[in-house]
């Protein structure tokens, strides 16, 4: 018996389209990064968990390595660490949400992606800023360059990206 197989059939489906290079790179990167911020803000969330005499052994550690430090209430700074800590988990993963959306070409990532890293410096700043001697600004200026750059670059993959592809599996 002779198969009555049409090859017609298989060009009729929907063909994906295809993730361009340049933004599985971006993507690729963002995931190792925001791995590693979520992997160190885990480590600051875990200052909450302090108590008053592991708060002060850790300030006490932290001023025999940089006398210049002066804290008063260890205890306070420890809850303010784990506070941006556990605040930068939760930015860091919706970027990683983001990210995740824009490898399955979903616009909508990029959109989460922007708020979760615009969302960082709001409340980062204020550790930062936490004593008259210890302002930087210098690391602060490279990451929101840092990450003006890498906004610009997925808006440049935006057109590849559609609305629709909420759940859809592109390999």
């Amino acid at each position: 018996m002779e198969n009555n197989y049409n090859d017609g059939f298989v060009n009729d489906l929907k063909k994906e389209p295809a993730r361009p290079q340049f933004l599985s790179v971006l993507c690729v990167l963002t995931f190792i990064w925001s791995g590693i911020m979520i992997l160190g803000y885990g480590i600051l969330a875990c200052c909450l968990a302090f108590g008053e005499e592991t708060a002060n052994m850790f300030v006490e550690r932290m001023t025999e390595s940089n006398p210049t430090i002066n804290i008063s209430d260890p205890a306070e700074f420890c809850k303010q660490i784990g506070m941006v800590g556990v605040l930068g988990l939760l930015a860091k993963t919706v970027t990683l949400i983001g990210a995740i959306m824009m490898w399955k070409l979903n616009k909508i990532g990029f959109f989460l992606y922007i708020a979760a890293e615009l969302s960082t410096y709001f409340f980062g700043l204020d550790i930062n800023a936490s004593t008259e001697e210890g302002k930087s600004y210098g690391f602060l200026i490279f990451t929101i360059i840092l990450d003006l750059i890498f906004v610009g670059m997925y808006a440049l993959n935006l057109k590849h990206m559609n609305k629709e592809r909420l759940n859809n599996n592109v390999a």
